[in-house]
């Protein structure tokens, strides 16, 4: 089995390990006594956007098991109005880095390691649908599942408007022609390890 089932695996027996630890107290007491923190918590509380990923492949057996994680979000009235499209062809992000580097001239003075518009990730994840709040909860599900495997993800929409303007390209997606593109998700096998920035808690509060 590979690392990343592995690791996938260890994490589901431990989140159903957390829930059977609680049976007979009931969820209400278990979180009291702290043990709502488990696997799933602590991957939220890990993940950080990742702008820099090793010039290594990822194997579609990880990346289907994370689209899979992705269209399981809820839904309006589950209408799963989405679509997903993988892409880790070398050919399709060298060609579209080939093309933003003709249209867009000076970006290797600015960026002599650029090798894509995605953070070089070697893949990308777009996602198009009719309701960006129903795409957003997939976008969600997806990027937790690849921090539970080890795999980096940095969420985008900088990069929409030159992907769409690219049509032989955008075209080879395939999407529903009433489908907006949502956003595009860069993943790969991380090459740096960013810090938590500080969140402001004071936007949360309860209403009496």
């Amino acid at each position: 089995m590979k690392a990343g089932k592995v690791k996938t695996t260890l994490s589901i027996i431990a989140v159903i390990s957390m829930l059977l630890s609680c049976k007979g107290t009931g969820t209400q007491e278990c979180c009291e006594s702290n043990q709502c923190e488990n696997s799933v918590t602590d991957v939220m509380m890990a993940r950080r956007s990742i702008r820099k990923y090793q010039d290594r492949a990822v194997d579609r057996d990880l990346l289907q098991q994370i689209a899979l994680y992705g269209i399981n979000a809820p839904n309006a009235m589950n209408a799963q109005q989405w679509a997903v499209r993988i892409v880790d062809s070398k050919d399709f992000l060298d060609g579209i880095g080939a093309r933003y580097l003709e249209q867009n001239p000076g970006t290797l003075e600015r960026d002599p390691n650029f090798k894509n518009p995605f953070r070089n990730a070697p893949v990308i994840i777009v996602v198009a649908g009719r309701n960006s709040i129903d795409c957003g909860l997939m976008g969600q599900n997806m990027m937790l599942a690849a921090e539970s495997m080890g795999l980096g993800t940095c969420i985008m929409t900088g990069p929409n408007g030159f992907l769409k303007s690219q049509t032989d390209y955008y075209e080879r997606l395939a999407f529903p022609s009433d489908y907006e593109l949502q956003y595009i998700i860069a993943v790969g096998w991380p090459d740096e390890a960013p810090a938590a920035k500080e969140r402001k808690q004071d936007v949360i509060s309860f209403v009496d």
